[in-house]
Protein backbone atom coordinates (compact mmCIF):
# COMPACT_ATOMS: atom_id res chain seq x y z
CA UNK A 1 0.00 0.00 0.00
CA UNK A 2 1.18 2.74 -0.70
CA UNK A 3 0.05 6.81 1.24
CA UNK A 4 0.06 9.68 0.06
CA UNK A 5 -0.16 12.51 3.05
CA UNK A 6 -1.83 15.88 1.87
CA UNK A 7 -0.62 17.27 5.37
CA UNK A 8 2.19 20.42 4.79
CA UNK A 9 5.47 19.71 5.31
CA UNK A 10 5.91 21.64 9.19
CA UNK A 11 3.06 19.29 10.22
CA UNK A 12 4.21 16.63 8.82
CA UNK A 13 3.99 14.54 11.70
CA UNK A 14 0.14 14.71 11.70
CA UNK A 15 -0.46 12.80 8.22
CA UNK A 16 1.55 9.82 9.76
CA UNK A 17 -0.30 9.75 13.10
CA UNK A 18 -3.65 10.14 10.86
CA UNK A 19 -2.06 7.25 8.24
CA UNK A 20 -1.12 5.01 11.43
CA UNK A 21 -4.65 5.21 12.65
CA UNK A 22 -6.05 3.78 9.57
CA UNK A 23 -4.02 0.56 8.99
CA UNK A 24 -5.02 -2.56 10.60
CA UNK A 25 -1.22 -4.49 10.21
CA UNK A 26 0.52 -4.14 13.71
CA UNK A 27 3.83 -4.20 11.28
CA UNK A 28 4.97 -2.66 7.74
CA UNK A 29 7.99 -1.54 5.76
CA UNK A 30 8.69 2.11 6.01
CA UNK A 31 10.33 4.02 2.67
CA UNK A 32 10.41 7.35 2.00
CA UNK A 33 9.07 8.72 -1.18
CA UNK A 34 12.75 10.07 -1.64
CA UNK A 35 14.38 7.17 -1.29
CA UNK A 36 15.68 5.15 -4.21
CA UNK A 37 16.80 1.80 -4.29
CA UNK A 38 20.18 1.53 -6.04
CA UNK A 39 20.17 -2.23 -5.85
CA UNK A 40 18.86 -5.86 -5.74
CA UNK A 41 16.37 -6.23 -2.92
CA UNK A 42 18.39 -9.11 -0.51
CA UNK A 43 14.47 -11.26 -0.25
CA UNK A 44 15.62 -14.02 1.90
CA UNK A 45 17.25 -11.48 4.14
CA UNK A 46 13.86 -9.77 4.50
CA UNK A 47 12.25 -13.02 5.29
CA UNK A 48 14.91 -13.80 7.90
CA UNK A 49 14.55 -10.37 9.76
CA UNK A 50 10.60 -10.72 9.57
CA UNK A 51 10.55 -13.77 11.31
CA UNK A 52 11.84 -11.80 14.68
CA UNK A 53 9.98 -8.69 13.83
CA UNK A 54 7.29 -9.35 16.61
CA UNK A 55 9.82 -9.18 19.14
CA UNK A 56 10.68 -5.52 18.18
CA UNK A 57 9.91 -2.08 17.93
CA UNK A 58 11.74 -1.70 15.18
CA UNK A 59 13.74 -3.73 12.90
CA UNK A 60 16.37 -2.05 10.37
CA UNK A 61 16.70 -3.03 6.65
CA UNK A 62 20.20 -0.75 6.53
CA UNK A 63 22.35 -3.47 8.12
CA UNK A 64 24.22 -2.98 11.37
CA UNK A 65 25.45 0.30 10.05
CA UNK A 66 26.41 1.86 13.69
CA UNK A 67 27.83 -0.64 15.39
CA UNK A 68 28.87 1.56 18.57
CA UNK A 69 24.92 1.50 19.19
CA UNK A 70 24.57 -2.40 18.93
CA UNK A 71 25.60 -5.51 20.40
CA UNK A 72 25.65 -9.47 18.90
CA UNK A 73 22.60 -11.37 19.84
CA UNK A 74 22.53 -14.73 17.71
CA UNK A 75 23.10 -14.22 14.10
CA UNK A 76 21.31 -10.67 14.27
CA UNK A 77 22.47 -7.17 16.53
CA UNK A 78 20.36 -5.53 18.79
CA UNK A 79 20.94 -1.59 19.65
CA UNK A 80 21.70 -1.27 23.65
CA UNK A 81 19.36 0.55 26.11
CA UNK A 82 21.29 3.15 26.00
CA UNK A 83 21.97 3.72 22.41
CA UNK A 84 20.68 6.53 20.10
CA UNK A 85 18.34 6.16 17.48
CA UNK A 86 15.99 3.52 18.68
CA UNK A 87 13.23 5.48 17.10
CA UNK A 88 14.49 6.19 13.23
CA UNK A 89 12.57 6.95 9.93
CA UNK A 90 15.60 4.75 8.20
CA UNK A 91 14.03 2.03 5.72
CA UNK A 92 12.65 -0.20 8.59
CA UNK A 93 10.36 -2.87 9.71
CA UNK A 94 8.18 -0.54 11.91
CA UNK A 95 5.93 -1.29 14.51
CA UNK A 96 2.76 0.95 14.20
CA UNK A 97 2.15 1.09 18.47
CA UNK A 98 5.79 1.79 18.95
CA UNK A 99 5.51 4.94 15.86
CA UNK A 100 1.93 6.05 17.51
CA UNK A 101 3.69 6.21 21.15
CA UNK A 102 6.65 8.15 20.32
CA UNK A 103 5.46 10.76 17.22
CA UNK A 104 4.59 13.99 18.56
CA UNK A 105 2.07 16.30 16.63
CA UNK A 106 3.00 19.32 14.46
CA UNK A 107 6.47 18.40 13.23
CA UNK A 108 8.44 18.07 10.36
CA UNK A 109 10.12 15.03 9.50
CA UNK A 110 13.62 16.46 10.61
CA UNK A 111 11.90 17.28 13.84
CA UNK A 112 9.99 13.98 14.22
CA UNK A 113 12.94 12.03 14.47
CA UNK A 114 15.91 14.19 15.74
CA UNK A 115 14.22 14.98 18.98
CA UNK A 116 12.60 11.83 19.08
CA UNK A 117 15.96 9.51 18.31
CA UNK A 118 17.47 10.98 21.30
CA UNK A 119 14.98 9.89 23.92
CA UNK A 120 12.40 6.96 22.78
CA UNK A 121 13.95 3.63 23.81
CA UNK A 122 12.84 0.37 21.83
CA UNK A 123 13.81 -2.92 20.84
CA UNK A 124 15.76 -2.96 17.58
CA UNK A 125 16.72 -5.46 15.70
CA UNK A 126 19.48 -5.41 12.31
CA UNK A 127 21.56 -7.67 10.32
CA UNK A 128 25.29 -7.72 9.94
CA UNK A 129 24.49 -6.52 6.28
CA UNK A 130 22.00 -4.27 4.52
CA UNK A 131 18.77 -6.12 2.93
CA UNK A 132 18.00 -2.82 0.95
CA UNK A 133 20.65 -0.64 -0.80
CA UNK A 134 19.24 2.64 -1.34
CA UNK A 135 20.64 6.81 -1.66
CA UNK A 136 18.59 9.57 -0.27
CA UNK A 137 17.99 11.97 -3.27
CA UNK A 138 17.12 15.05 -1.13
CA UNK A 139 18.01 16.41 2.17
CA UNK A 140 15.50 19.35 3.37
CA UNK A 141 13.45 19.42 0.04
CA UNK A 142 16.41 19.84 -1.44
CA UNK A 143 17.20 17.37 -4.98
CA UNK A 144 20.54 16.36 -4.46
Amino acid sequence: MVYVSNTDIQHWSDGVIRFLNTIKDDSFVLLHEDFYLTQPVDKHGIENLWKHHHAFDRVSLLGNHTPSRTEKWNEFFVHRHEGEYQFSFEASIQNKHFLLENLKPGLDPWESERVMAKVAKGKVLSSEHPVIWYEDKSRRLEIK
